[in-house]
């Protein structure tokens, strides 16, 4: 299974180090300046960190599929044995892949952010403390920091790959979720609005962090009223909160806090 595992590490370096040096050190970079979203480029301190984590989510990824190869190859699992062994549920996954996959995201991301309900134990808190924190570390993000996770939160996470197992789909499915779930939150940390890759609301919750759990693809924040449309809007999502929300709610150092310096 070591070929799965430098495919996937080839992939994710590949991706996100083309990416960032795309935007921050080619000679196309200084063009895509007047549309970075915080306006500070973050510190190589950062990159170096959400590299370095970045790569340990991908081994994680990898550990998931090579499990599911293994359960496929000894008839542990059923599958179809093409996309067309099932054609109309093989297009239904791969049409609309990203919007099934979102409420997972959703439900994972909420359930590692202080739940804030009066009245139970906030086991949020707890699993941002120790687990999802690390992930906001990168308060000024690039591509490496998407999947910038604690091995705890990097396993939730792709296990979105779980999601197709029950309807039998042909493998290639599971291994798309696990590619989408990378790619996505690669490019969706970009930190630059154009060339059009950057989420802005995402952006918001990496530095107010009670709000836009979800991304704008499946509305579950504005169904859950947890949906902020710019960073003076978090405050109304918690108005009826006692609770400190927001930056002043953060328990958690980020680098912005521990070092301001551009980086060269």
């Amino acid at each position: 299974m070591w070929p799965i595992l430098l495919r996937n590490l080839i992939g994710t370096w590949l991706i996100c180090g083309f990416w960032d040096w795309i935007l921050y050190y080619s000679p196309l970079a200084a063009s895509f300046k007047p549309y970075k979203i915080i306006e500070d480029y973050p510190t190589f301190r950062q990159m170096k960190h959400d590299a370095f984590w970045t790569t340990s989510a991908t081994c994680t990824a990898t550990m998931i599929e090579v499990i599911l190869c293994h359960f496929w190859a000894v008839g542990a699992l059923n599958y179809d044995s093409s996309l067309m062994a099932s054609p109309v549920k093989s297009l239904i996954w791969a049409l609309f892949l990203t919007h099934i996959r979102e409420p997972h995201f959703y439900s994972v991301h909420r359930f590692m952010h202080p739940w804030r309900v009066e009245g139970i134990p906030d086991v949020g808190k707890f699993f941002y403390k120790h687990f999802h924190s690390l992930h906001h570390k990168s308060y000024n993000t690039t591509a490496f920091s998407g999947t910038s996770m604690h091995p705890v939160e990097s396993t939730c996470y792709y296990s979105a790959a779980l999601l197709a197992i029950p309807f039998g789909c042909n493998p290639v499915i599971p291994v798309a979720l696990l590619i989408d779930c990378g790619i996505a939150a690669w490019l969706g940390h970009s930190g630059f609005v154009f060339p059009g890759t950057g989420d802005f609301y995402h952006n918001i919750h990496h530095t107010n962090f009670d709000a836009n759990y979800g991304t704008p693809n499946v509305p579950l924040d504005w169904l859950f009223g947890t949906f902020a449309k710019n960073e003076d809007s978090v405050a109304d999502v918690w108005e009826k909160s006692s609770q400190v929300t927001g930056k002043a709610g953060n328990e958690t150092a980020v680098h912005a806090a521990d070092d301001k310096s551009k980086s060269d």
